[in-house]
């Protein structure tokens, strides 16, 4: 068992069924004794595997005790929220805060600030047209799949971080380099993106971590009482919130300025994505495209930890009735993470 990895088997409760084999894409479970597990070398971390896990076998490596050292460690430490919270959670956006803060966090901050400065950063490379083809870099399993099994593309990966590592950095900038992130979301791939940027994200969480972090510490955020005005610091994220829903980076890019003859394609699930560029010689291309690439079907909101009970249609509903546009977007990223794709 290798539990240091976002994800492992539990040997006794795997059945040897071979499902987990057979559906992974990456080919990154073999039979070790007589049981499945993960080769973390070849492993993107989509979590295919855990959905498809009979026995419940495959597990998620849990961080929650990882979290609770850093609010030890740090004076101050603030949660990066993905904006999918809102398909997960069914209370208001002042109880889950407040029911945040209750386990020590300074405050809570939405990643979807990250996306927007990602989506105007993106816009400013796609103006230059140096490439014709780019492919997004915000879906870490995306990124990792890229460079294991079609490295040959990897050149063509937008040059910037994610939205989630932008935003710790847009935190650091207005708290300081000595405040602790701790990002939540409904990715398992996003933990080995805050385990290889340890200097942006100290640990990242999923939404089950999170309730379950809550129900160790006796917290219902539908039950918490809000006794003092709280909302998102530094501010409220707008366009950025459309990222967890296929199309939606691309439509922040368009709000963005991006020129109307650059071709957006949105491309969702790790097998359309291999089969949107099979067969394709980007030095040939007439025109520049640009991939929002995603390994979940239908975007993270159909990430791997979402809320299993909720229909798909009622969760993306959700997530969109958060979104507020502005009327000026600006032209210029207050923050940029460069990050060289390799």
């Amino acid at each position: 068992m290798n539990s240091q990895y976002p994800i492992y088997t539990l040997q006794n409760e795997c059945v040897d069924c071979y499902k987990c084999v057979r559906q992974c894409s990456m080919k990154a479970i073999k039979i070790e004794n007589g049981h499945a597990s993960v080769i973390p070398e070849k492993c993107i971390a989509c979590g295919h595997c855990v959905l498809v896990c009979p026995s419940e076998a495959k597990k998620i490596r849990n961080d929650i005790n990882k979290a609770r050292a850093v609010l030890t460690a740090k004076k101050r430490v603030f949660v990066s929220l993905a904006p999918s919270w809102a398909g997960f959670w069914n209370c208001s956006v002042e109880k889950l805060i407040t029911a945040i803060k209750k386990l020590g966090f300074e405050g809570v901050s939405e990643t979807a600030l990250g996306a927007q400065e990602v989506s105007i950063e993106v816009t400013k490379i796609l103006s230059t047209r140096d490439n014709k083809i780019h492919i997004s870099s915000a879906c870490p399993a995306i990124v990792d799949y890229v460079r294991l099994y079609m490295p040959e593309y990897t050149k063509y990966i937008t040059p910037v971080g994610s939205p989630a590592m932008t935003h710790a950095k847009l935190l650091k900038k207005r708290y300081g380099d000595d405040i602790g992130v701790v990002f939540v979301g409904p990715c398992i791939a996003k933990k080995n993106e805050a385990d290889r940027n340890p200097e942006l994200i100290d640990v990242s969480l999923t939404f089950h971590e999170l309730s379950q972090w809550f129900a160790l510490d006796n917290i219902e955020p539908e039950n918490v009482e809000v006794t003092e005005e709280v909302k998102f610091v530094p501010k409220k994220a707008y366009e950025g919130a459309y990222y967890p829903i296929e199309g939606g980076m691309n439509k922040t890019i368009r709000l963005s300025g991006c020129a109307k003859d650059i071709q957006l394609v949105s491309v969702s699930s790790i097998p359309a994505f291999k089969d949107s560029l099979n067969n394709l010689t980007p030095e040939n291309l007439d025109r520049t495209i640009f991939i929002e690439a995603l390994a979940c079907p239908g975007g993270c909101a159909n990430g791997p930890c979402k809320d299993a009970s909720k229909p798909g249609v009622i969760t993306m509903s959700d997530i969109l009735r958060t979104v507020k546009l502005r009327e000026d977007i600006p032209t210029e990223p207050e923050v940029v993470v460069e990050k060289e794709y390799r």
